[in-house]
């Protein structure tokens, strides 16, 4: 599991850098959501909508796994 969020993490970075190359002149906020499992007691990692860009991709890299109950991952949390 560790490979997928180790690579998730990088595409999302990309994307943030690509969102940011592409946006000239505008102002890009950015915000993270991650979830897990519905019985982990710990079910979301949540940074809010801000412009501060790096400090973004710095808390998405500190996210890590946690639980494992093996039940499905509470993406529905995630949204809301």
């Amino acid at each position: 599991m560790y490979s997928w969020i180790a690579r998730a993490k990088n595409t999302l970075k990309t994307i943030i850098d690509n969102v940011k190359a592409s946006c000239d002149g505008l102002t890009v906020r950015v915000s993270f959501v991650g979830y897990r499992d519905h019985c982990d007691s710990k079910r979301f990692d949540i940074m809010n909508f801000g412009e501060d860009i790096d400090a973004v991709k710095r808390f998405i890299e500190k996210v890590s796994a946690s639980g494992g109950g093996d039940w499905p991952e509470d993406v529905t949390g995630g949204m809301n």
